[in-house]
């Protein structure tokens, strides 16, 4: 009959502690997704509205 004994280990604590410091988002994103329709004008600027008549 084999016997195994463990082997002998240092004991380990750990412990779960909340951080120091919290991090904080600075500045805007990195990247934005925008979708903006066709036609429409940048923010601040202008377009033209034209009328069109269809007949038979």
């Amino acid at each position: 009959m084999t016997v195994c004994v463990p082997a002998e280990r240092e004991l380990v604590l750990t412990l779960a502690v909340p951080p120091e410091r919290v991090p904080v988002k600075v500045g805007p994103p990195l990247m934005t997704k925008v979708t903006v329709p066709v036609g429409v004008p940048a923010p601040g600027g202008t377009g033209a509205t034209v009328a069109v008549k269809v007949t038979d």
